[in-house]
């Protein structure tokens, strides 16, 4: 095999909704939707969920709830998080063009991946679409929730320190949030895939640098 820029790392951390598995439009489809009954405009809602792709979906629910809806009902945010995943969790979602064929040479390649996701049962989820078997962990937020405490649980099954995994690691997502999260926790080299929002949102965030494609992975000089 020829010597390609990600060989210099030993483990790959990817996001999966809006970067493996292309299930963003209906997410945010569903979650303008609820919002539409308490009277956020869905424009707005719209923009606010592309721009905070990756952030934590009760995070984005309390940023754009009107104040007096939590007046009236203070435990909220746990309904609408569990009405939106009852309602999507029932529906079949595709990989993007190429993703087998990326894990695959990734794999082969020697790396250990994992799958840091805001949704839940994403193991569940990879085994439906065949491809569970690529890594070596995935976490969703029905076990904890997206951030630091899903590299402690990653460098743990591999037996090395979280300084050591993330120093190892590249770091793909579609979301600000994600190239954020890769900053905060010292990935190695954090890269944007441009499926939800633009290059250069991506970058401001904080990504060493963006693909258009999934599969452009493999051609990184």
């Amino acid at each position: 095999m020829s010597k390609y820029f990600l060989d210099n790392f030993k483990y790959a951390i990817f996001d999966l909704d809006g970067t493996l598995v292309n299930s963003m439009p209906v997410y945010q489809d569903t979650y303008v939707s609820i919002l539409e009954r308490y009277g956020v405009e869905r424009g707005f809602s719209e923009r606010y969920y592309t721009n905070s792709a990756g952030t934590p979906l009760a995070e984005q629910f309390r940023r754009m709830l009107p104040s007096h809806v939590f007046e009236e009902e203070p435990e909220i945010i746990v309904r609408l998080v569990d009405e939106f995943f009852s309602l999507v969790e029932s529906l079949d979602f595709e990989l993007f063009v190429g993703v087998k064929d990326v894990l695959h040479s990734l794999k082969q390649r020697g790396k250990s991946m994992f799958i840091t996701t805001g949704t839940r049962n994403p193991q569940a989820r990879l085994e439906r679409l065949s491809c569970y078997y690529f890594l070596v962990r995935a976490i969703g937020v029905d076990e904890l929730p997206k951030g630091p405490e899903h590299f402690h649980v990653f460098a743990e099954s591999l037996g090395v320190t979280v300084p050591e995994l993330c120093s190892n690691s590249f770091m793909v997502g579609d979301g600000p949030s994600d190239m954020q999260l890769a900053r905060q926790m010292r990935v190695g080299y954090a890269i944007g895939v441009t499926n939800t929002v633009d290059s250069e949102k991506l970058m401001a965030a904080g990504a060493d640098e963006t693909i258009d494609d999934i599969r452009d992975l493999m051609t990184l000089a």
